[in-house]
């Protein structure tokens, strides 16, 4: 994932008002967000179905593990 992409993301989650926080805790994310590094997110329940709008939207797939 792309430095950029990550960017990207937060700034839309955060325009949107999705409650969320970085699981491996916020201190940490400027860090995760410069270096492109994978984001592990804990999103609101309530705000799940438009989290999910969100990733569409950025061109994020879903996949299904087997």
């Amino acid at each position: 994932m792309t430095a950029q992409l990550l960017n990207c993301l937060v700034e839309t989650l955060n325009s949107n008002g999705i409650v969320y926080c970085h699981w491996k805790s916020n201190l940490y994310l400027r860090d995760a967000l410069a270096k492109g590094r994978d984001l592990d997110l804990l999103v609101a329940r309530q705000d799940a179905r438009q989290f999910e709008n969100v990733l569409r939207s950025l061109g994020f797939k879903q996949v299904a593990d087997p």
